[in-house]
Order: structure tokens, then sequence, then C-alpha cells
């Protein structure tokens, strides 16, 4: 079984001590918006408004529509027509009924990290926003998922460091996959028929395959196989396994994401690889070794590499 984290449950006078498997949510744990900066680029906000509505066909479940022209133009005048206090009221009223979807944050504190967001706007800010309150409500929401992500991130390398987190066997391959769209033209697959690839990751199973200490690959499924999940989610690429027995997580990247997205998944895959033990690896590849973030290798450097385990 491949190792994932765990939460430790400490044993209690009512309560034995237990293992959880990690869910990011819960490295929320003292979250919290007060103090928390509010600078956020409000440029280019949509201003297009979206419905919230339950239909029948659809399950009975909430889905976005994009309002008519005619919707959107009667839903303006009204606003319009309310005084400026107003229309500042219904504007926060309208970002908070978006905002409310983020679980993990306190509503109250939620409610006065707009109050401060919008309060601190001049004339001109507040009239951009009564144009695009949900556009506006989509920004802060990517600013305090930020704020959640560093959250997550911090908590977690405590966590491991007092050892409130742990990695233990926990992930078994499937007999059998189902991907919805395969390829069985390279050798060497774990199955009969793997996740299909992009042009990289073929170049590199293309390799594999060549390898004279390599067992089996396997193509892993996003949001179906096997994730590192520690402060993100992180399902890598490829899985390898060496004649040896040990087994390689590589994600493949291209030139043009060399971004915050790359460093994360580098963080989150080197704790787990210094985690899990000696039996595992953990690589980010890119094609070529120009500029490459802190932690990743070229797919050359990683084929010598790999030869040598």
């Amino acid at each position: 079984m491949i190792p994932q984290f765990f939460q430790v449950i400490p044993q209690t006078l009512y309560t034995d001590g237990d293992f959880e498997l990690l869910e990011k949510e819960q490295l929320a744990e003292g979250f919290t918006l007060k103090g928390k900066p509010y600078d956020i680029d409000f440029a280019a906000a949509d201003d297009e408004i979206v419905q919230v509505d339950v239909r029948q066909n659809e399950g009975g479940l909430p889905k976005v529509f994009k309002m008519s022209n005619a919707d959107q133009r009667y839903f303006k005048e009204c606003f319009n027509s309310l005084p400026p206090e107003g229309r500042v009221r219904r504007c926060k009223a309208l970002m908070l009924r978006q905002l409310n979807k983020l679980n993990m944050v306190d509503a109250g504190e939620l409610s006065a990290y707009v109050d401060r967001i919008v309060d601190d706007m001049d004339k001109a800010q507040l009239a951009a926003m009564e144009k695009a309150p949900l556009g506006y409500a989509e920004k802060i929401r990517r600013k305090i998922e930020q704020l959640l992500t560093q959250h997550y991130k911090e908590t977690f390398a405590q966590w491991l460091e007092t050892e409130r987190v742990v990695c233990r066997p926990s992930y078994r391959l499937p007999s059998m996959i189902h991907p919805v769209n395969s390829t069985g033209m390279f050798g060497g697959s774990l199955y009969q028929a793997e996740e299909d690839m992009n042009q990289l990751e073929k170049d590199l199973v293309m390799e594999l395959t060549a390898l004279p200490n390599i067992r089996w690959w396997h193509r892993n499924i996003a949001r179906q196989g096997f994730a590192i999940n520690g402060f993100i989610n992180h399902y890598p690429d490829i899985m390898v396994m060496t004649n040896g027995g040990k087994v390689i997580l590589v994600e493949t990247k291209g030139d043009h994401l060399k971004n915050d997205d790359s460093r994360d998944k580098i963080e989150v895959g080197r704790a787990w690889r210094n985690a899990a033990g000696n039996q595992y690896r953990y690589y980010m590849v890119f094609r070529d070794g120009d500029n490459l973030p802190s932690g990743a290798v070229s797919m050359s450097q990683f084929l010598e590499l790999l030869r040598a385990l």
C-alpha cells in the first residue's frame, strides 16, 4: 500500500486514539480573517449578473445561470433606483450571499472582512463595485482562498513537525481501472490500458520502456487515483515501480507552468517523500533544465536518477 497522510486523533479518557485520513479542510483549524490583508485588485471584475436557481430537471441541486439581457436591465434599473446607502448595503448582501459558500470561514468574520473592504473604498471605487457586485465577490473569494491555502501550508508544516500528521500505508492500487480515454500502445504498463496522456507524458513513458530496472509504470487518473493529501490534493501524473521495489511518483510539467501551483506541488511532494520512507520518491519533471523551480528536475536529470535506483 502507498502511504498517505493521516491526522493523529489522541487518546482521551473516553475514546481510544485513532488515525483519520487527512483532508485539507481539517487544516483550517484556527483560521481567522481578523487582521488579514485585503489588498485586492478589482480591475476587470465581470459585470455580468448570474442567478442561482433550482430547476426540476437539474435534480434539485443549485445551479448557476446567466440572466437574460432583459432581466439584467430590470435588475440594474431597480438597483439604481435605490439611494447610495441602499446600493452599498445591497452590494454587501449580494457579495456575502456568494461568499457564504466558503464553509471554512466564520460568517461573522466574513461579514466584517467585507465591511472593511467596502468601507475603505472611495466614491469611484464604490461606483465601480455597484456595477459588478458579483464580480467583486469573486475577487474577494479568490483572496480568501489564497489566505486559506497559506494557512493550510503553515498548519500542515506545524502538524508534521509535531507529529499530529503522520504518513501511513493507505492506498491500494485497484485490480482494474476504467479510464475515459485510454491508450494501450506503450509497453511495461501496470494495466492493459492506461489513461491517455499528453505529449510530454508520452515522451517520458517511452523512455521508461527502455529502462531495464523498471518493473511497471502507471498513468495516475486525476481526481480518481492516488493523491498526495497534504495542504493541497496533488494527483501525480505517473507512478513507477523499480525492480528493487521503489515507488516513484512523477509530475510532468510544461515549461509554461513554472508557477506557484508547481511550487506548491513540489513542496507537498517533498513532504510526502520525506515522511513516506526510503522506498518512495517524488519528482517534478520539466522537459528542459532552463530556470527550473527549486526542487524540480529536467527530463534528462530524472532519467539519470532513475537508472541509478
